[in-house]
């Protein structure tokens, strides 16, 4: 877990899925604010992804944002570059948007694009039960 408001901050990194209680006790911490370092942030979740890959696994980074995305430290196309050549390397990048921040979402939805991951809009609670346990089914292979 990373975030990325006046700086990209590594709050957990290397944590299997199944820490179910230390995932959820960084994420209840988290709080918004500040200007958006994604750039920063991507390429800190990348280094972290690339240390914990598994060859069979499920390697992914999941951006996770207000609905919008701003505060690049690179270019756009730099950092679609890196997306694309990393999902290459079989590591994709996903995308979360929740709220109404519409800043960016053209930006962040080609990201996922390159990634070969998945854009999801989240508009409420029963929107992410439904959308996000039917994604990671078909992220994990589930059947």
């Amino acid at each position: 877990i990373i975030t990325y408001a006046n700086d990209a901050q590594v709050k957990l990194a290397g944590v299997s899925g199944s820490d179910k209680e230390k995932i959820i006790a960084v994420i209840q911490q988290l709080k918004c604010g500040g200007r958006t370092s994604g750039g920063k942030a991507i390429k800190a979740a990348y280094d972290i992804a690339e240390k914990n890959f598994k060859k069979q696994g499920v390697n992914q980074i999941i951006l996770s944002t207000d609905g919008g995305f701003n505060g690049l430290t690179d270019t756009e196309e730099q950092l679609i570059k890196l997306i694309e050549k990393k999902a290459n390397e079989q590591i994709e990048f996903s995308v979360l948007a929740f709220g109404k921040n519409r800043i960016g979402k053209q930006l962040i939805m080609q990201l996922a694009n390159k990634g070969n991951g998945f854009y999801l809009y989240i508009q409420n609670e029963d929107d992410a039960n439904a959308k996000l346990i039917e994604t990671v089914k078909l992220q994990s292979k589930i059947k």
